[in-house]
């Protein structure tokens, strides 16, 4: 009998133990995790660089190049410490992964042998899909202010025997932030 009343008085404190820890409310915790972004300028979208009528004597011989057009894409509002990362999309002439081909609009009259090079603010030839990742850093950027990258855009002559025509060249970009 002793044994009996022993079992039943602890269970009787572990019983009024849980229900001193038993919960009266909750708190739920929402958050949500993001990359800071910026926005890209309305001058950096649609653009079109024109790089006027050139000479074909000045793309005789392959790898001469046209005089080089400067263009900029420009961010607004950037985060201080976001990184922007730029493919430039379109198809490769040729063997070159650095040079874009020429659109073809179905025509007879398109130049050929010749692409359009995009270099970036340092000189560099941009790869087309950007498997390099071309990297841009708005980490110096002031939040509010305007973040510029300058490039440029030429023809380059794949070959000796580039053939005179139009030579209209389509560039896609997308920017990835981290």
């Amino acid at each position: 009998m002793k044994k009996n009343i022993y079992s039943t008085l602890l269970f009787s404190v572990i019983g009024v133990s849980f229900n001193a820890l038993a919960a009266d409310g909750e708190i739920i915790v929402t958050s949500d995790f993001f990359v800071a972004t910026c926005n890209l300028h309305t001058d950096s979208k649609n653009m079109s660089v024109p790089l006027n009528n050139i000479q074909l004597s000045k793309l005789k011989t392959a790898g001469d190049t046209s005089e080089s057009v400067a263009f900029n894409l420009k961010f607004t509002d950037c985060a201080v410490g976001t990184f922007a990362y730029l493919i430039f999309e379109g198809t490769a002439a040729g063997n070159d992964n650095k040079v874009f081909a020429l659109d073809d609009n179905g025509q007879n009259f398109n130049a050929s042998s010749v692409g359009l090079e995009i270099n970036d603010w340092q000189g560099k030839a941009i790869t087309v899909g950007g498997s390099d990742f071309n990297r841009l850093t708005t980490g110096l950027a002031l939040v509010g202010k305007e973040t510029i990258f300058p490039f440029s855009a030429r023809y380059k002559a794949l070959d000796n025997n580039v053939k005179p025509g139009l030579a209209n060249v389509t560039v896609q970009y997308s920017v990835t932030y981290r």
